[in-house]
């Protein structure tokens, strides 16, 4: 294949992958419209929602209908876990049925588990096992299942579910973060030590209008509309990106009465507010190169004019060195069916500028080495997260053009790729090169001898 011009974006995050998406869900509990599943999908793409959680096992089908007819996600789906002797668990037909029913729409499960005294560990090995199976069956899905701390329940804190998905080791569990359920349990306000504790398996949070405290029982003040309440949501908000959270944020509205149209129009309002005031973090131009300090990381971009990316790349909370010899991001071999241009693209002269938005786009020009433009924009996306649009256009025929983006990372005590079962530790016994490939396409093209032929 030969083409003209070609993009490709990567999303490059030191921490969680997935983008941060926003959703409600709990609507139809207390809604006094009563309103279908069709009706509710109408409703949810006009206030400008792009998806929404479902409760229980029942109507996965009316609902995922309802959604795909209005363009909408299937965020999540809530299910009841219980570890009572002598009694199913779960409906495991049922489940495989809705698993087959969500197969390739990255579903999660909010596994929410009753059957003892709560947060009792001796029960730890059963919830293990049920986990594995649970696990077994959702894998070929692509579902996730994340365990729900939900209040007198067995499965109670957030410490509750790090312990057994931390014991159950599964690439496809996680952990969410339920700010009611918190509120009711914890005997204190500090969430941010625990919440850095669960960012390796936080796939989920839910916020909501809150009190900061409520003597009586119930949820009446712990779940309110997100423009209401004494609870500081936007610091939390705020602290979850400082620590890198990507995953998605829902909104709980159980209990909450009245129309839902009216309290979601309020909360959707409340969020973009709180949104808008946690900005993404920009670049700072200093002569010919771009500083940065997110909160989270610091360092320079195209340093001293260089073809370079992320280098002198520091954990702001640790001083800890991230980068070494040629950076993090940087473009190096550049190759076509035929022919390696150049020996790396950090020899290859570039310019850079400031975008208008506090992104830095980078510019190589054709020359007689490189029979090509490429241009690269680097764009903050959280403190924690790197978008890079890379664009070539090209002025002879490319056929399987390759940029090979490079990072060189030091100081990190575990390494973990991405690939089709999940997040796996690159330890040294694996070997010295390890691929994590996307697809067969993507293996194809790292084994058809062009770096055989170079090395």
């Amino acid at each position: 294949m030969s083409w003209k011009q070609l993009t490709v974006t990567f999303l490059l995050a030191l921490g969680s992958v997935r983008a941060e998406s926003f959703f409600p869900f709990c609507i139809d509990t207390h809604d006094a419209k009563h309103r279908t599943l069709e009706q509710q999908a109408t409703m949810l793409k006009d206030l400008g929602f792009d998806g929404v959680g479902h409760l229980w096992l029942d109507k996965v089908d009316e609902r995922i209908k309802a959604l795909d007819a209005a363009g909408l996600k299937l965020y999540q789906i809530a299910m009841l876990v219980d570890l009572t002797p002598g009694k199913p668990p779960y409906d495991a037909q049922k489940f495989k049925d809705v698993l087959a029913l969500v197969k390739g729409r990255q579903v999660q499960f909010c596994l929410l588990v009753s059957g003892g005294k709560p947060s009792d560990p001796v029960l730890d090995a059963d919830a293990v096992k049920i986990l594995h199976e649970m696990s077994d069956s959702a894998r070929e899905s692509g579902a996730q299942l994340v365990l729900y701390p939900h209040a007198d329940m067995w499965l109670e804190r957030i410490e509750d579910a790090m312990r057994v998905a931390g014991k159950a080791e599964l690439p496809n569990v996680g952990v969410m973060f339920n700010l009611c359920h918190w509120l009711r349990v914890s005997s204190d306000r500090n969430y941010k030590p625990l919440l850095q504790q669960a960012m390796p398996r936080l796939w989920a949070v839910s916020i909501n209008g809150a009190d900061d405290h409520d003597n009586n029982p119930g949820f009446g003040r712990y779940i309110q509309p997100l423009d209401v309440g004494t609870f500081d949501v936007a610091t939390f908000l705020k602290t979850l990106r400082e620590l890198g959270y990507q995953g998605l944020i829902g909104l709980q509205c159980y209990g909450i009465g009245g129309d839902v149209r009216e309290h979601l129009t309020r909360s959707l309002t409340a969020w973009r507010k709180l949104s808008a005031a946690s900005a993404k973090p920009t670049f700072t131009e200093t002569g010919k190169q771009y500083q940065f300090d997110t909160g989270a990381l610091r360092g320079t971009l195209h340093t001293g004019g260089k073809s370079l990316a992320l280098t002198d790349l520091t954990d702001v909370a640790s001083g800890t060195t991230l980068s070494r010899f040629m950076g993090l991001f940087s473009h190096y071999r550049l190759l076509d069916a035929d022919t390696r241009y150049g020996d790396a693209a950090w020899d290859w002269p570039s310019t850079a500028r400031m975008l208008p938005d506090g992104a830095v786009e980078v510019a190589w020009t054709a020359d007689a080495t490189h029979p090509f433009d490429m241009t690269a924009i680097y764009r903050w996306a959280s403190p924690i997260a790197l978008d890079l649009a890379t664009t070539v256009t090209a002025h002879k025929n490319l056929r399987r053009f390759e940029v090979f983006l490079a990072s060189y990372f030091v100081g990190f005590p575990q390494v973990f790729g991405y690939g089709k079962q999940g997040w796996v530790e690159a330890s040294k016994d694996m070997g010295d090169w390890l691929a994590f490939p996307r697809d067969e396409a993507a293996t194809a093209m790292i084994a058809d001898g062009r770096w055989c032929m170079r090395e």
